[in-house]
């Protein structure tokens, strides 16, 4: 009798083997999870078309996952979407596109527009609340200084990540309009007046 090494099924490879009832019950439940599991990862696709070519497994279940390698349905490339059981959703909390949305809408779709688009200006940070896209909060720009039109180190997790000890986030005081840059300094918070 053996045991194979990737999954611990009984193997009864000699006739002289004892038989278990036990056993065989056990391999096929490993079996059965293994096929669970599998049926369960993040697949890659380059449609949202179930059992067609580079698209999503049939039959779709609630549940499953995707990531697009290609632009599909109003998704940007490398996006992480889930299936509710009817329609397909972005995963996360903020998608980075050149443009408003005009497909695949829910209310909480929140994006970072790389460029002007829909009376946003570019840098703005964007959010569908069901039936109009707004500005996220007092912020509608998001500058990395002398009027560079990108954000460099947003992180996927949501986070902005600064690398440059010249940078840091830029706030205005409401009751004086004064521009004050936030920082770090030797691990205490600090900031600095800016023009």
């Amino acid at each position: 009798m053996q045991t194979s090494p990737n999954l611990g099924l009984t193997i009864w490879n000699l006739s002289t083997d004892p038989y278990s009832h036990t056993q065989l019950a056990n391999n096929w439940t490993l079996i059965d999870n293994l096929a669970v599991q599998s049926a369960k990862s993040i697949q890659l696709v380059s449609n949202l078309n179930a059992g067609s070519a580079g698209g999503p497994r049939s039959p779709l279940n609630a549940g499953d996952m995707v990531v697009t390698n290609t632009g599909v349905s109003g998704f940007p490339a490398w996006t992480l979407l889930n299936y509710n059981g009817s329609t397909w959703s972005a995963v996360g909390p903020v998608e980075i596109q050149s443009s408003v949305p005009a497909t695949n809408l829910y209310t909480g779709r929140t994006v970072f527009l790389t460029a002007a688009a829909s009376n946003f200006v570019a840098n703005a940070l964007i959010s569908y609340n069901g039936s109009s896209w707004n500005y996220v909060g007092p912020l509608s720009l998001a500058y990395t200084g002398a009027g560079a039109t990108n954000i460099n180190g947003v992180q996927t997790a949501g986070d902005i990540y600064i690398n440059s000890g010249s940078r840091g986030v830029i706030l205005t005081d409401r009751a004086t309009t004064i521009t004050y840059r936030v920082y770090m300094n030797n691990g205490s918070l600090a900031f600095e007046q800016v023009s």
